[in-house]
């Protein structure tokens, strides 16, 4: 993984700061940690390149600048994500294009049975107890990652979702989970294990038109199991 961190004014940081220090957390809210990944700042050198072999698409970053001489440390920059695309990415993604979920973080406090958090889209008496009731949640970071429930209450002016059946642990400070309220998560892994088994071929099998005829047969063609498999006709004037 390699992260691209641009210092248009090194020059200025180098009065003061002589490496590069970079954090990782694996919600954008949870706890960053040093990951020993000092970047010497050079003059007249604006771009860096710095390689985290443990890292991934999913994980959040920030950096500062720092110089051990005194401890002097700069402020740290906005979290960020490495840019591409990843299924969690992407799932999250589409929860709010399509208004079909919502991605929460927790607060302390949680528990296997309880997420509780202080997101003013859970944690508001303009909502009724027991909204959600039904719906599904799963853990997407932390080390309950990939654990998922079913809501059974909501205490709205707690900001508390009690879960049934139980998360194998306790979530911690800053873990998210998603709340789907459209599809369970597996539903939507299964949607895209199937849009990525899909593709196209590049291949033009030309059929020999007949004057007058309007339906043609085109079970031969090996590759054309359904309708939808053909992506254009296009007719040709000889």
């Amino acid at each position: 993984m390699t992260l691209r961190i641009v210092v248009e004014d090194v020059a200025t940081r180098m009065d003061t700061y002589d490496h590069i220090q970079v954090y990782r957390a694996t919600s954008v809210g949870g706890t960053y940690t040093d990951q020993d990944l000092d970047e010497t700042l050079v003059a007249l050198t604006y771009y860096y390149d710095i390689e985290d072999s443990g890292g991934d698409l999913n994980y959040w970053y920030k950096y500062r600048f720092h110089h051990d001489t005194g401890d002097l440390s700069s402020s740290f920059s906005d979290p960020f994500r490495v840019d591409g695309v990843t299924r969690l990415r992407t799932v999250q993604k589409a929860l709010e294009d399509y208004n079909a979920g919502m991605v929460i973080a927790c607060t302390s406090g949680c528990n296997s049975t309880s997420l509780i958090t202080l997101d003013s889209r859970v944690k508001s008496t303009a909502y009724r107890d027991n909204r959600g009731k039904g719906a599904w949640v799963y853990m997407a970071s932390g080390a309950r990652a990939g654990d998922s429930s079913i809501i059974l209450s909501s205490d709205v002016s707690e900001g508390d979702l009690t879960v049934n059946p139980a998360l194998g642990g306790s979530p911690a400070d800053g873990d998210e989970f998603e709340w789907h309220w459209l599809a369970a998560r597996s539903t939507w892994n299964e949607a895209f294990n199937r849009a990525m088994a899909r593709y196209y071929y590049a291949d033009r099998v030309p059929v020999q038109g007949v004057a007058g005829q309007e339906e043609y047969d085109l079970s031969g063609i090996p590759w054309v199991h359904a309708p939808e498999d053909i992506f254009d006709v296009t007719w040709y004037p000889t």
